[in-house]
């Protein structure tokens, strides 16, 4: 029964980790699109451009998350209406905001449910770390 336990937290810390991999990457592409097609008037990004955003601006790595996690995490974005992708003639994908993805911006709405998956993580390991020093405390 123990051993059912500590899979069971096993795969919901995974699962913790996923959504907050997931709902950081929605913030940054659409802080992204804002910063690079908004401000700038520009129509569209490519994805190439998009990573390398992310290599400069990223505050918490993604680089551990496979390249095709990314992918299908793009496909929601475009299945959820947030951004649209377009192949160009030369192959090169590009990414623009849709007025859903302007409204879930400027809503933070992706920003709240990220910080909020950060700051229960940090919480826990606090309550680990409280848990650690009162167990040594009643040693020494």
């Amino acid at each position: 029964n123990s051993m059912m336990e500590d899979i069971r937290f096993i795969r919901e810390r995974k699962i913790g980790k996923n959504y907050r991999d997931k709902y950081y990457f929605y913030s940054m592409t659409l802080d992204s699109l804002v910063r690079n097609c908004r401000l700038v008037r520009a129509d569209s990004i490519s994805l190439g451009f998009l990573i390398e955003d992310f290599k400069k601006n990223a505050t918490y790595s993604l680089w551990e998350t496979p390249i095709p996690q990314l992918q299908i995490w793009l496909g929601e974005m475009v299945m959820l209406g947030l951004i649209e992708m377009r192949e160009k003639e030369d192959g090169i994908i590009m990414l623009s905001l849709s007025e859903d993805g302007v409204r879930a911006y400027q809503e933070q709405r992706f920003h709240s449910i990220s910080a909020s998956l950060f700051e229960a993580k940090n919480s826990r390991e606090l309550a680990m770390a409280a848990i650690v020093i009162a167990i040594i405390s009643v040693f020494i």
